[in-house]
């Protein structure tokens, strides 16, 4: 559903009922979409510290400094 900014002032509660049942609402200024409305979904279940143990492998020497050369291409320009 798409909807004027001007009309969704006054449209807001229904507008939020609406994206929360899942339908997707675009506010438009002037015919141009500019926001969407989404439901905010709760977190499903609790995080468990440690989840991921053994899935992520660091190099030995990922902290080592990038040499000058390396870190300007890195960050795509010269900072020295």
């Amino acid at each position: 559903m798409q909807v004027d900014l001007h009309d969704a002032e006054s449209q807001l509660s229904q507008l939020v009922d609406a994206a929360a049942r899942g339908e997707e609402v675009i506010l438009l200024r002037d015919g141009a979409p500019v926001a969407k409305l989404i439901p905010v979904h709760s977190c499903r279940g609790k995080r468990v510290l440690g989840q991921a143990r053994g899935q992520v492998h660091l190099s030995p020497d990922f902290d080592v400094p990038m040499q000058d050369g390396d870190l300007d291409e890195f960050l795509g320009s010269t900072l020295w």
